[in-house]
């Protein structure tokens, strides 16, 4: 059985909005460090990649996961010098929100900018999955 996730930015939005949940909700918990390491150090690096590569053949999904983490390092850091220097500071909420919202912001752009890239050319995440056959049972056809 053949699985396609396309680009993978549905996921990240929905573990982007399950984290700003977590956080508002359950105020201290594991949860929120499981969720808020890729949050911080995988996910934006992701979807700028998504945003200025959407071509599969640019580069290997191992490029891509290595240059989004070095991106996301960069990004938080930008984050983190932009909140210093506005009346929020850097405090939980505003490092959550900002980069919530850069997250979702190049999420939208990459989207649109996947739609004008043909079918065949667009980077898509998809992977098999096969399962051991029991003895005696047929090939399906």
């Amino acid at each position: 059985m053949r699985i396609r996730i396309g680009n993978g930015l549905l996921p990240i939005n929905l573990l982007v909005i399950a984290l700003v949940a977590t956080v508002i909700f359950f105020p201290s918990g594991i949860l929120q460090i499981i969720l808020g390491l890729p949050f911080v150090l995988f996910f934006p690096g992701y979807a700028l990649m998504a945003l200025l590569y959407p071509k599969k053949e640019v580069m290997g999904a191992i490029e891509r996961v290595a240059l989004s983490c070095g991106i996301s390092i960069a990004l938080a850091t930008f984050i983190g010098v932009v909140l210093i220097n506005t009346p929020w500071g850097i405090g939980l909420y505003s490092i959550l929100f900002s980069t919530t919202l850069v997250i979702l912001v190049t999420s939208v752009g990459a989207s649109f900018k996947r739609q004008r890239v043909p079918l065949e050319e667009r980077f898509d995440i998809s992977f098999n999955l096969n399962f051991p056959q029991r003895a005696g049972a047929s090939e399906p056809d």
